[in-house]
């Protein structure tokens, strides 16, 4: 599977409509599939060299996306769809627009890290750190992988203490936000 199929089956299995219901199948997910347009950036990675170009650093890359819905193809000519279909396929309006995917090269395990409904840094930072420290003899910790590991546009260390609080609050740690949250006006 590509990473644009890897994305576009996290964004499908993402979108929740409240107002309305349907049920996800195959052949709205082709819709799905075949209608958004996705424009992918890798983004950069960096700090202390053991973490990022180590052989025995687990090989993760992270990307960002993009995204919109092709508005020049007629759906009913992929599919004839019910209102609560077409409902499904609606693309989020909120103010926060980005979401970032990591997947691990070798396993190909995708993880959710901003933007999404759900969050999985704190799965991702377990697997980090438990091939890392199975495959070297210096230990690496938690705080020193916030300390030393950078991506651009991820703030690891707001991730990691929102999570860990009683509730999330996404005021306190806007790191948290999801791309379908609302707009907060102050």
């Amino acid at each position: 599977m590509d990473l644009l199929s890897i994305f576009k089956m996290q964004l499908y299995l993402d979108k929740n409509d409240e107002l309305s219901s349907c049920t996800k199948n195959d052949s709205l997910y082709f819709v799905f599939k075949k209608n958004m347009i996705l424009k992918l950036d890798t983004l950069k990675k960096r700090g202390n060299y053991d973490l990022i170009e180590s052989v025995f650093a687990p090989k993760i890359e992270f990307y960002a996306i993009n995204l919109s819905f092709n508005k020049n193809k007629n759906l009913d000519d992929v599919k004839k769809m019910t209102k609560n279909e077409a409902n499904c396929l609606g693309i989020f309006s909120g103010t926060f627009d980005k979401y970032i995917l990591a997947i691990d090269n070798k396993t190909r395990r995708s993880y959710r890290i901003v933007g999404f409904n759900s969050n999985d840094f704190l799965s991702f930072l377990s697997d980090y750190l438990e091939y890392y420290n199975e495959h070297n003899d210096k230990k690496l910790t938690s705080n020193s992988f916030l300390k030393n590991y950078y991506v651009e546009g991820i703030d690891f260390k707001c991730l990691y203490n929102g999570l860990h609080s009683d509730e999330i609050d996404r005021k306190k740690y806007p790191c948290l936000q999801r791309v379908n949250d609302p707009i907060l006006i102050r």
